[in-house]
């Protein structure tokens, strides 16, 4: 009978059958472990059974059964719940000695519990965690309960070194604990500097090389064309000669019959040794010359298209230039981009997940919001704002946000007193609300009465396409309220507005009481500074280089090349020079002379072919001479027209703007 009284379901919720017996049967379960001090199994057998059914009694053994463990905050938050719950008239009386008993415990745990206040210095908003659990702002610089034993403290920042502590506390025992932020060396800061003139750069492309001179290669070839057709004809009008000779004669071996027989035949022949002579070396020089011009056409190098004079275009974002309109693609990334970047930033933003309402977090608010009646009643009213203000920061109560209220009043600041009110009055309270709440709503609307007409009102209008963030009297703005009445305190306001990429404004603004005023703020954009226009030469192309060096060794090859023909021509030249000297001695030791009339067919035939043997070898020796000299000549005119490289300056850089469909920039030229 004392179980079912104790786990006594409420009817009005209508508990099933199998709830009760199994909420009995933990409890049973969970008094046997709390009479063998088994706290652990206790706590967690008592916990599944409120679960269930819900009662003072089991909700006060859990209380014990926690501190049992040590964990005095979160007993002390259960025998505080039993306390506030309250039991009604009829209850059993298992119920109403339960809320007794817990309101005698209670006072030995508040007793018990240490207190720790957390101050860090060096950053704004720094990053606490006792025991991995984050604290939040409005509990640091105050006293925080906490429970007795070994805690690990950490406080972190961005841009700041992180600092870690250990502390021990023992029952009842209040410490102070400073944590000093020192700025990390190898952080990356990103300090706001302002904005330099944008530059634009124009590079001077590396000068081009030299146009190939081609004049004497045209004139080698002119004359070589010219010779070779001399050589022709006159070889065509030996070859008529010869062709008189035979049909004279009958045949190679011919016999004058008197003197005029033998002075034609005399003519015709030196006519035919002079044409034949003319066009062997007519015919040599053009081929010399020939090969000398077409070696110097082939070898003289031709103008690279990459290494000639180049126009740059240079686009540089400025004050007058506009980003040409990009491909959709281009954009598509652009958007991607964007949304990756937004959701890491939301990721980066979320505050660490913690317990709502965590039971050291009520226990503060109690302490504080305790500390905050007393600064009132003492009229201490800036002590009274800060501990209500941080008091509903971590649970958020009616009672508390009226208290600030009501402490704002006493500040003077009688806009922000306003705000606090209406909110209160405004606010929509659950049915199951403490009366104490809605007492407090009542209050809210009665005394925001009286301070109502002592009110200024400002409303703000932001015009412009800048993103303005404004600032009231050091509080900023919500964009929510950008464009509603708002309630301030009259006197002067100063008020500043800022956005990215904008010119800051800041003003002071001064309102009486019940007087209305609409302020508009447009800021305007951040003159872009005058661009910088800097010439820079650039270094010497390796491709042009590497060009230049290879037309250069293919002239001294093609050089090494002509000089050996020109060898070969002059040492045959030599040879068959010699050879023409001796057939011409022959001819003159047989005859006296050149020419002579043979007294028999011996001396004829001895005669024709000494005079053979000249002609022949007198025509090999004038191509051989003529093949070396040509050689020679091509050698000598490689060596001495290869590619230098230009010492002549580049033209004058210039600037000039630009402006075409869709576009608009300035580009530079270097020819």
């Amino acid at each position: 009978m004392l179980l079912l009284a104790l786990v006594c379901p409420r009817l009005a919720q209508a508990q099933s059958a199998a709830d009760v017996a199994q909420a009995r049967d933990l409890a049973g379960r969970g008094f046997a472990a709390l009479s063998r001090k088994d706290y652990a199994e206790a706590e967690e057998l008592f916990r599944r059974a409120d679960e269930l059914v819900h009662a003072p009694t089991l909700e006060l053994d859990h209380a014990r059964a926690l501190v049992g463990l040590g964990k005095l905050v979160e007993g002390h938050e259960r025998y505080e719940q039993v306390i506030r719950e309250g039991v009604a008239p009829n209850a059993p009386w298992q119920w109403k000695r339960a809320v007794v008993e817990a309101r005698a415990e209670l006072a030995a745990i508040d007793r018990r519990m240490a207190w720790l206040t957390i101050i860090v210095h060096g950053a704004r908003a720094p990053v606490v965690e006792v025991d991995g659990k984050v604290v939040p702002g409005a509990a640091q610089g105050v006293r925080r309960a906490t429970n007795p034993g070994l805690l690990v403290v950490t406080a972190h920042a961005e841009g700041f070194l992180p600092v870690r502590r250990g502390v021990t506390l023992e029952e009842g025992e209040s410490e102070e604990l400073e944590l000093a932020l020192e700025p990390d060396p190898h952080a990356m800061s990103a300090p706001v500097a302002p904005e330099k003139p944008r530059r634009i750069v124009l590079v001077e492309p590396p000068p081009s090389p030299p146009t190939p001179d081609r004049t004497l290669p045209i004139i080698l070839l002119s004359v070589g064309g010219a010779a070779l057709v001399t050589g022709a004809v006159t070889g065509l009008m030996a070859i008529g000669v010869r062709s008189e000779l035979e049909s004279a004669c009958s045949g190679d071996v011919c016999v004058p019959t008197n003197e005029s027989e033998y002075a034609d035949y005399s003519q015709k022949r030196d006519k035919y040794r002079a044409l034949g002579t003319a066009s062997g070396v007519a015919l040599a020089m053009g081929a010399g010359a020939t090969l000398a011009g077409g070696a110097l056409w082939l070898f003289g190098g031709k103008p690279s298209s990459a290494e000639g004079g180049a126009r740059i275009l240079v686009r540089q974002r400025s004050f007058l230039v506009r980003r040409i309109p990009r491909p959709a693609r281009h954009f598509r990334r652009q958007a991607m981009s964007a949304v990756s970047i937004a959701l890491v930033s939301l990721l980066v933003q979320v505050r660490p997940a913690r317990a709502e309402d965590s039971a050291s977090d009520r226990a503060t608010a109690r302490e504080l919001a305790g500390e905050g009646y007393a600064a009132l009643e003492k009229k201490d009213y800036a002590t009274a704002e800060d501990r209500f203000r941080r008091a509903d920061a971590l649970v958020h109560a009616p009672t508390l946000v009226l208290d600030l209220a009501r402490a704002l009043v006493g500040l003077g600041r009688l806009g922000e007193a306003y705000a606090a009110y209406d909110s209160v009055v405004h606010e929509t309270l659950p049915p199951s609300a403490p009366p104490v709440w809605k007492r407090a709503v009542k209050a809210a609307a009665v005394e925001i009465e009286s301070v109502k007409p002592k009110v200024a009102w400002l409303v703000v209008q932001i015009k412009g396409e800048c993103q303005t963030q404004v600032e009231i009297n050091g509080r900023a703005l919500p964009s929510a309220a950008v464009g509603e009445r708002l309630p301030e305190t009259p006197g002067e306001l100063q008020i500043a507005a800022s956005a990215p990429g904008c010119e800051p404004r800041s003003f002071a603004q001064r309102l009486r009481e019940g007087e209305e005023k609409r302020l508009e703020i447009a800021l305007l954009p951040t003159p872009k500074p005058a661009p910088e226009v800097v010439v820079v030469p650039s270094p010497r192309s390796t491709n042009s280089a590497r060009a230049l060096e290879d037309r250069q060794q293919g002239r001294r090859t093609a050089a090494y090349v002509s000089f050996a023909v020109s060898g070969l021509g002059v040492a045959m030249g030599a040879t068959t020079g010699i050879l023409w000297l001796n057939a011409r001695q022959d001819i003159k030791a047989a005859c006296g002379g050149l020419d002579c009339q043979p007294q028999n067919e011996a001396e004829r035939a001895r005669l024709e072919s000494d005079k053979q043997r000249y002609d022949t070898f007198g025509t090999l020796s004038v191509i051989g001479f003529g093949v070396g000299l040509a050689g020679a000549a091509t050698g000598a005119a490689l060596l001495l027209s290869q590619p230098k490289e230009s010492s002549a300056e580049a033209n004058r850089a210039f600037v000039q703007a630009y402006v075409g469909p869709g576009m608009l920039g300035v580009y530079g030229a270097f020819q």
